[in-house]
């Protein structure tokens, strides 16, 4: 993903004894209140590009004293100006979607599976928004259906790894790496590597420098034994995922993995930015409180972190950047601009809540 935010080090906090701790805190955001979404949502799948940022799909509740509300998922497509003051609406995506792989590539948005009322989805579209009235293309599907993925471009090559895929009517953590060439479609999705370590899903990631991150994730906990609905997130009784802090990176040039500094706190369903070249921004998402093992009762426990941390990818470390968002959420939009941290929509409460709230943490 390109974007202007410039050099995030002029901000950062030097540890001279690195090794001694793991993060520390760095007074560098001052946040403020954007233009409110035009529906409180969450999962839509957010990047920049040309000056802007553009949001496409997602999910909200509706009849909340229903049983069962209805879970609704949305085709709109907004974009707002890094100085604007309202979303204005693109052209829709052809059908609703929300947990999408959203990605730019100079002027063409590429929008990657989803998921929708149907179940999971593999269809690829791209939308060219340098012409005068631009529509949406269908690409290469998916070999499987797939939600929750994420990744980048490099070089004109996407790549998508992670996530949750479908086959059949089984769902199961993806744990494979693929990539198209944008300027050879035809040939369709190819396998790139399989994933290490644990099975994770809603894991925060992006492509930087050549190289795929991937940090955290959720992994399914044992709930049979405690009546919970399957997926279904809860703060109370036993968490239906257990949060990660294991993280890694695929280098694209030679193909090898390497595993990175853990997270400070195990979390997953956050979301990444990229101020610069050099550095990762890590926001929200759920993170574990209390392992169960630990607990009379055996049960995890969890919470909303409103926290963001920088990575130093040379010097392979996080530091917190504080103070943190106004608002804790998870599967947020997030987009770095023109020295401005955007935080958009998410998932604000475990009681099937979203925001309409953008958090814009202003970057020195």
């Amino acid at each position: 993903m390109t974007t202007t935010a410039g050099n995030l080090l002029s901000f950062v906090l030097v540890i001279t004894l690195a090794g001694l701790v793991d993060t520390t805190s760095v007074q560098a955001l001052d946040w403020s209140w954007g233009p409110v979404l035009p529906q409180a949502q969450t999962a839509e799948g957010s990047v920049a590009i040309h000056q802007s940022i553009v949001i496409v799909g997602g999910t909200s509740w509706f009849g909340l004293g229903e049983n069962p509300p209805r879970k609704v998922y949305a085709n709109k497509v907004w974009r707002l100006a890094a100085d604007g003051t309202k979303w204005q609406a693109l052209v829709h995506y052809p059908l609703p979607i929300a947990y999408a792989l959203v990605l730019a590539d100079a002027d063409t948005l590429w929008v990657i599976g989803g998921a929708n009322e149907t179940g999971l989805l593999s269809a690829t579209y791209s939308l060219d928004l340098s012409e005068r009235d631009p529509a949406w293309r269908t690409g290469p599907s998916l070999p499987v259906p797939r939600m929750g993925s994420k990744g980048g471009i490099a070089d004109g090559v996407i790549y998508v790894a992670a996530g949750t895929e479908q086959r059949e009517d089984q769902q199961s953590p993806a744990t494979d790496v693929l990539c198209l060439d944008t300027r050879i479609p035809k040939d369709g999705w190819q396998h790139v590597a399989e994933i290490p370590g644990n099975c994770a899903e809603w894991r925060m990631g992006t492509v930087v420098g050549g190289n795929l991150y991937l940090f955290g994730g959720l992994v399914a906990a044992d709930t049979s034994q405690d009546g919970v609905e399957s997926g279904e997130r809860t703060f109370h009784r036993a968490a239906p995922f257990i949060p990660q802090a294991e993280s890694c990176r695929y280098d694209i040039t030679s193909k090898q993995w390497e595993q990175l500094k853990p997270l400070p706190t195990p979390t997953g369903s956050g979301a990444c930015a990229v101020p610069d070249e050099g550095h990762i921004i890590i926001t929200g998402g759920m993170a574990l409180a209390m392992e169960g093992s630990h607990q009379p009762d055996h049960r995890n426990r969890l919470y909303l972190t409103s926290e963001c941390l920088v990575y130093d990818i040379e010097k392979d470390r996080y530091e917190r950047l504080n103070p943190p968002m106004r608002l804790a959420v998870s599967d947020q939009g997030c987009v770095c601009l023109e020295k401005k941290l955007f935080v958009i929509g998410g998932e604000d409460s475990p009681w099937k809540s979203r925001t309409d709230l953008v958090q814009i943490g202003q970057l020195p």
